[in-house]
């Protein structure tokens, strides 16, 4: 769209290629397309304002007169010339360079401010992000030299920690489980870390959890004020039937689980491998009273028993203390014993 202008006089300027670089305009053109800018603006800002709270945008252009007003009460201003010594300029760059000068600020008339609603403070920005809300500096538990200097130093623990392990940020948040980003968010203290973060770190650092819960910390506030629950434990019903091997094993004070092992004449080895677990892990199951069904449904397929036979009868009294203990047993080439009557 030409808006009526006349390009005739115009004259572009291109590469090899004929791609345009620049344009040579009259200088009537130009003052035109000034013009136009500026209309442009001034109807920009108008709208602006027009569709927003009064006082919003005070350095706004809506505020200034026309650029010809503006020209007339503007004083004007020296320019280091030969001619500005002489006689004022009325050239046409004279012109030109008034347009882009920069007007003075028209002086605002004095409003009621009742008349104007009353805008609030702007809101402080209180988002844990902007500042650090947690860093100790003494824990439970006594901490190496070199991770103490680096936290006396300003290093942030978990970050001391990491870098006394030599290891970088990918490392940890492999260990962890967690994003790198999550290990940069830790390591600035803009927050408080709970009890389950602080055991994964103590877990890839290879340290104790005092060693990272600060003296003075709420999550040791927590640990030690929580309550702990125990849950019920769960009995075989009383129509529950047993071997009577392995209820007398039950009664002795033995495990469910070990009674059964025993039973069926299995060693702890071979019930790990059968149960795919260490020998380690499968004491700590048979020691527990909390063993949760899918655990059983497993024990019951290799004893051939059922869920609730894995259990404690209900009603039982353990009295380990009334049972006769088994004879020890004999080693295979032990001497046999002399009797007293030869």
């Amino acid at each position: 769209m030409s808006y009526g202008l006349d390009f005739s006089e115009c004259r572009f300027v291109t590469d090899h290629k004929g791609n345009r670089l620049r344009a040579d305009i009259p200088y009537n053109m130009f003052s035109m397309l000034v013009e136009f800018r500026q209309a442009a603006l001034r109807a920009q800002t108008e709208q602006i304002e027009k569709s927003v709270r009064p006082g919003t945008y005070k350095g706004s252009l809506g505020t200034l007169v026309d650029v010809s007003v503006t020209q007339q009460a503007a004083p004007q201003i020296a320019r280091p010339t030969m001619q500005s010594q002489t006689a004022p300029l009325k050239s046409s760059r004279d012109r030109l360079e008034a347009l882009f000068s920069v007007p003075l600020a028209v002086p605002v008339e004095d409003r009621d401010n009742s008349s104007c609603p009353a805008q609030d403070a702007a809101p402080q920005n209180t988002s844990p992000r902007s500042r650090r809300v947690y860093f100790p500096r003494e824990f439970c538990a006594p901490i190496p030299v070199e991770v103490a200097d680096a936290i006396t130093n300003g290093t942030y623990f978990l970050r001391a920690w990491r870098e006394y392990r030599k290891y970088k940020s990918a490392d940890s948040a492999e260990l962890t489980g967690l994003s790198i980003a999550t290990i940069g968010w830790h390591e600035q203290g803009y927050n408080i870390p709970s009890k389950d973060t602080l055991e994964r770190f103590a877990n890839i650092y290879d340290c104790t959890l005092e060693q990272l819960i600060g003296i003075s910390s709420p999550t040791r506030n927590k640990v030690d004020n929580k309550v702990v629950t125990h849950r019920a434990i769960k009995m075989a019903p009383t129509e529950t039937d047993y071997p009577d091997t392995v209820l007398g094993h039950i009664v002795s004070g033995k495990s469910p689980v070990t009674a059964w092992r025993v039973f069926r004449g299995m060693t702890e080895k071979q019930l790990a491998e059968r149960y795919g677990t260490s020998v380690s892990l499968l004491r700590q199951m048979t020691e527990s009273q909390m063993l949760s069904d899918r655990t059983l449904d497993k024990l019951g397929v290799i004893f051939h028993c059922t869920r609730d036979q894995l259990r404690r009868p209900n009603g039982l009294v353990v009295e380990p203390h009334k049972v006769r203990p088994t004879a020890p047993k004999r080693l295979v080439n032990a001497v046999p014993p002399q009797s007293d009557a030869s």
